[in-house]
């Protein structure tokens, strides 16, 4: 049997699933039914999902890293809205990222490179191309927007220190670099936990690798949670002070913020 994958809307509308190969299936909690499915692999048109983001609570941007390619779909039609080939050197498909509202999508524009592309969500159109100066870090780890869509920020790791690059949307120009030393991902051992950046609700602290949260004003660490129990913790911020955290798996766990 085919690993299934889901996601859920922002607002809790729809949430998606999806396997190797297959259909995308989406679910509409408030009509509390099924929608048609939105075509998998058929004919001429391959396209086989690997990751699927919600871009705002009514379109789904799929990526398949076999093909190259982007596509977006509106729901609860499924209308294809665009297709776009990525280019060769892309194949990092779970660093995507979908801006508040879902206009912009960004991605790493090379597996080889530290480049970021964003695209216009329903065209498809390139609207910006950023190369930020990070000789510092190695590795493009993943991109998220903040809560009021008017910045994206970018998390890098290399093997002495972690970076947060902060762009501004309206101009693309870095605002802010904030380097943080050692590398969070090596001194924690994050090796089996969520590769991710999260910004707190009020954009001035992120939340990163499921693990570590750093202040953005003070540009400093300034708090770790202990290791999780049974695998790796599932953790949310749900206000400036307070994060959600699920330690457990599908069968067993707590909840607790």
């Amino acid at each position: 049997t085919a690993s299934s994958m889901f996601a859920l809307g922002p607002d809790g509308h729809y949430v998606v699933w999806w396997g190797w190969g297959s259909d995308l299936t989406v679910f509409d909690f408030q009509a509390g039914k099924e929608l048609p499915k939105i075509p998998g692999p058929t004919g001429d048109d391959k396209f086989y999902p690997s990751h699927v983001i919600f871009a705002g609570n009514d379109k789904l941007v799929g990526f398949a890293i076999s093909q190259k390619m982007m596509k977006v779909w509106h729901l609860p039609d499924g209308k294809l809205l665009s297709t776009t080939k990525l280019g060769d050197k892309w194949g990092m498909a779970d660093k995507a990222s979908a801006s508040p509202g879902g206009k912009y999508v960004a991605i790493q524009d090379s597996i080889t490179d530290r480049n970021i592309k964003l695209f216009e969500t329903e065209t498809g159109t390139v609207v910006g191309d950023l190369s930020p100066k990070t000789a510092t870090f190695a590795d493009l780890v993943q991109l998220s927007f903040s809560p009021d869509g008017q910045q994206f920020a970018a998390l890098y790791e290399g093997s002495k220190a972690t970076g947060i690059a902060l762009f501004n949307l309206s101009d693309g120009k870095l605002a802010e670099l904030i380097e943080i030393a050692p590398s969070i991902k090596a001194s924690m051992d994050t090796e089996y936990t969520a590769q991710g950046l999260v910004w707190f609700p009020d954009g001035k602290k992120f939340l990163v690798h499921d693990m570590a949260v750093v202040d953005r004003a003070k540009q400093t660490l300034i708090y770790t949670f202990p290791k999780p129990s049974l695998r790796a913790a599932v953790r949310k911020p749900i206000s400036g002070e307070m994060v959600a955290t699920y330690d457990g798996d599908n069968k067993k766990g707590t909840l607790k913020a």
